[in-house]
């Protein structure tokens, strides 16, 4: 198994385990697991970035960058656009974001996380496809 296959399934065991701590906490305890798993959800988007739609080619505190993988970058605007509004969508509710008006008193729900991994998981596997597709 490769780190990032380890890496994957211990981040869903952890979201497993937040939305069943969440269904049993107080509220406040409840808020800070919701965006605990948020956090955790736009970790795995950076990871996604990283090592699947850039494919390894310039690596988180890496020195050199892998030229030779470029040639396996599968680039969709529409798909790289998603991501951008999902991280940033994301951003306001996890902690260490400077948020605006509109957005200060929006408090994450069980269901907020849920469809965010969902959606999360559609991408990946949307990526997947486009990566598997033939070259022209």
């Amino acid at each position: 198994m490769t780190n990032q296959a380890t890496w994957s399934s211990t981040i869903v065991r952890r979201w497993s385990e937040i939305t069943a701590a969440t269904k049993d906490a107080r509220p406040e305890e409840q808020e800070r697991l919701l965006r605990e798993g948020l956090g955790s959800l736009r970790t795995c988007y950076e990871a996604f970035i990283i090592f699947n739609v850039l494919n390894e080619v310039v690596l988180r505190w890496g020195e050199r960058i892998s030229f030779g993988r470029l040639k396996g970058i599968v680039w969709d605007q529409a798909l790289v656009i998603d991501i951008i509004d999902s991280c940033e969508r994301l951003s306001r509710y996890i902690e260490g974001h400077l948020h605006s008006d509109a957005f200060a008193g929006q408090r994450p729900t069980l269901q907020l996380l849920i469809h965010e991994i969902e959606h999360f998981d559609g991408l990946r596997k949307h990526h997947s496809k486009l990566r598997k597709q033939p070259k022209t």
